[in-house]
């Protein structure tokens, strides 16, 4: 499965100018990360995505996207699984 995601996350880097993938679970653990999001970005996107969840409690699963001048980064959470795409 690793090598499938590993696969996809290129592809998708390749095709949409995406700089990182990650892929982690909601208590900080990763799955899978690609590119400029790694093992020590899982913590920070996990509680990212269980703040928001927080703010809009009785809401389908949130997303968030914070930018800045140069990129984009992109979480969205669907059950425990959170991920992340930097762009």
């Amino acid at each position: 499965m690793e090598k499938r995601m590993e696969q996809y996350a290129q592809e998708l880097s390749k095709e949409n100018d995406i700089k990182g993938v990650i892929c982690a679970n909601d208590s900080g653990g990763a799955y899978f990360c690609h590119g400029s999001l790694n093992e020590t970005s899982a913590a920070a996107v996990s509680q990212l995505a269980a703040l928001s969840s927080a703010l809009e409690q009785n809401a389908q699963p949130t997303a968030v996207v914070m930018a800045s001048t140069s990129s984009k980064i992109m979480l969205k959470k669907n059950g425990c699984v959170v991920v992340g795409i930097h762009k």
